[in-house]
């Protein structure tokens, strides 16, 4: 098998696990946002703060380097050396990971009052970090196997862990509230351990010695900072709402931050592999890579136009499916982070572009000034607009990092905007969501929501197949299969 196609079924595979984890957690979340109330949510939203804190500060930036620098390892045959690397990468962290989380157990009380405004949930935040602990070793399992690119054993890991934990929390919820809910959460994290370790056994259980700490932090050090960067440009918010809002409201935003995940999962799937393609062109020169950039901001226009903007439309009946009646009031801060993910498409398109012309310091640079901006705007606009503010905050980061992005690109090569085209398709965009969220104002019903959809969705595909370049349509003809691109009307 050749490298593009084993990059394709890589790229397939974990798409694929990513499609059915999603599919899990979406189904799970509407069942457990009946049943919990929002103050046992908000402590299952502690969980996510807990652990995005804690993964930051225990990697040591080890695990980028352990991706970059096992397959090469082993490619030369050196596997006493990636021995080394991968139980370095394993054990530091998990070390570092039980003391922190020794300490959180020992001020649990502050945490508590800090995130939840009292004391009384001390208790479940020890379990929470007991979780988090026992979460973190198979992260870095999972991590071991990507360095190893295992990746149809990540995949039935990932679906194995996602489907057992979920029917455990359920399992013991039954039996103890929040309390069995998250001790179940926990157990079926360890029975997927034991599966992982089995998969790694030949690297971290053969004597082999173990790579020096202060050596490896130095080499790691600029990805230790960029992780610290890209907590907070994109998963301290969750920690700021905590901070200042009430659990009950913690809980509300955590019900929209997770559909808000969930699809920006799914955008970075999409753009991983373009991503690599692009990568390609390098070799062929600049001129390749700038019409890689003309092309892809049209067509991701085409996919991310409706995917965001039918997203915002439906964030009340999206909520009101998934997360029941209780959390129904937090549509607009669902709409104005399903409108973000258009901006998020972009920032990671020409963020893509910062890197391959050889500009790695400044994609650095770039997280940094965005960890900053988000922190600020999130403090500043929470001040003002309350938790609209955390999503406009969001909304606003993405927008000026493709500013950056776009302008630090231009120093290198020519960046050409088909505005036209754009501004056609976001016209389309924007009357589809008129549409969506007009005949919904006049006639709500749950049940014929569907609908709805398929009318604003054939409007906009028509639209679109109307206004198609020529080009465009040759692109199509490549990768659609010729039975279902002979049924598309409106050829050129």
């Amino acid at each position: 098998m050749n490298h593009k196609k084993e990059i394709l079924k890589n790229s397939f595979s974990l798409l694929s696990a990513q499609f059915i984890i999603a599919s899990v957690a979406i189904i799970f979340l509407a069942i457990t946002s009946r049943l919990l109330t929002k103050e046992e949510m908000a402590i299952v939203a502690t969980f996510y703060i807990i652990s995005s804190i804690i993964s930051v500060i225990s990697s040591f930036g080890f695990p980028v380097t352990l991706l970059r620098e096992v397959p090469a390892l082993l490619a030369k045959k050196e596997l006493k050396k990636a021995q080394k690397l991968i139980k370095a990468t394993f054990l530091y962290p998990l070390i570092f990971t039980a003391i922190l989380s020794v300490i959180l157990i020992f001020y649990s009380d502050y945490i508590s009052k800090l995130l939840l405004k009292t004391s009384q949930y001390a208790l479940q935040i020890k379990i929470v970090v007991g979780v988090v602990f026992i979460a973190t070793l198979l992260n870095l399992l999972i991590i071991i196997l990507q360095s190893l690119q295992q990746f149809p054993k990540i995949s039935a890991l990932l679906i194995f862990n996602n489907i057992l934990q979920r029917i455990a929390a359920l399992g013991f919820f039954s039996l103890w509230r929040i309390n069995g809910y998250l001790i179940g959460w926990g157990l079926g994290i360890i029975l997927t351990i034991f599966l992982a370790l089995y998969f790694c056994r030949k690297y971290l259980f053969i004597p082999s010695g173990i790579s020096n700490f202060p050596r490896l932090f130095r080499f790691s050090f600029p990805y230790y900072v960029s992780s610290f960067a890209r907590y907070f440009f994109t998963q301290s918010d969750q920690f700021l709402v905590g901070i200042f809002f009430t659990p009950q409201t913690l809980a509300l935003y955590y019900i929209c931050r997770r559909f808000f995940d969930f699809s920006y999962q799914i955008i970075q799937n999409v753009l991983d592999p373009l991503a690599l393609k692009i990568a390609e062109f390098k070799a062929e020169g600049f001129k390749k890579i700038e019409k890689a950039i003309y092309f892809g901001i049209r067509i991701l226009a085409y996919i991310f136009v409706p995917f965001s903007l039918g997203l915002a439309s439906l964030s009340y009946f999206i909520l009101e499916l998934f997360g029941g009646s209780k959390y129904i009031s937090g549509y607009p801060i669902l709409f104005l982070l399903s409108v973000s993910l258009l901006f998020f498409a972009y920032f990671s398109f020409f963020e893509t572009f910062v890197y391959i012309l050889d500009l790695p310091k400044r994609k650095l640079h770039l997280e940094i000034i965005l960890g900053i901006t988000q922190l600020l705007l999130t403090v500043i606009l929470i001040k003002i607009l309350g938790l609209t503010g955390v999503a406009l905050s969001i909304l606003f980061t993405y927008l000026i990092g493709i500013k950056i992005a776009y302008l630090w690109a231009k120093e290198k090569i020519k960046v050409k905007v088909d505005v036209k085209s754009l501004l056609k398709i976001i016209s389309f965009g924007l009357i589809m969501t008129v549409i969506l969220i007009g005949l919904q104002k006049i006639y709500y019903n749950f049940y014929i929501i569907p609908l709805y959809i398929i009318t604003g969705a054939l409007f906009f595909s028509l639209a679109s197949l109307l206004t198609l370049k020529k080009e465009d349509w040759q692109t199509l003809k490549d990768i659609l299969p010729p039975k279902i691109f002979e049924l598309l009307p409106f050829k050129k």
